[in-house]
């Protein structure tokens, strides 16, 4: 059911798609407006933090940086806010590592990494690392296997 603002905002629209030329009117806007309406009226939906990183092993020692990681994803596993850590070899350059992660938000994030199993993890990372990690934080939109 709408509220007055709801109302408001469609005699709004309603009234501005009137004042259009014929010519320019679009016939989905009806549709466009009735789904943008509807999708305010929802609350909003937490944001799900999520990060990519690219490390980068040095030469031959990509496998040794994939077993640390792939024992991190485990202990990440058991903290609180850890939806997802999935570590990716690249399979064009062979001393790269990716590593995805989601968490129900940047704080969780955050928190893991005061974790002291994490941090034993990260140091013993930390001297077959080629050089800094690169990589980027992210806001997840959605998508397939993803419950926002």
């Amino acid at each position: 059911m709408l509220n007055k603002s709801d109302e408001e905002i469609r005699k709004s629209i309603k009234h501005f798609e009137e004042s259009l030329p014929e010519s320019e009117r679009n016939p989905d806007t009806q549709e466009d407006t009735e789904h943008l309406i509807e999708r305010a009226a929802q609350p909003p939906q937490p944001s799900i933090y999520a990060m990519t990183g690219k490390l980068q092993a040095q030469p031959g020692k990509r496998a040794v940086l994939v077993d640390i990681l792939l024992r991190a994803a485990k202990v990440v596993s058991t903290l609180h806010g850890c939806r997802s850590y999935i570590v990716l070899e690249d399979v064009q350059d062979e001393s790269a590592v990716w590593v995805f992660e989601m968490w129900d938000d940047k704080e969780s994030h955050d928190v893991s990494l005061r974790d002291e199993k994490v941090r034993g993890l990260i140091a013993e990372a930390m001297p077959i690392l080629a050089g800094a990690p690169s990589g980027s934080e992210l806001r997840v939109a959605g998508g397939h296997g993803v419950n926002l």
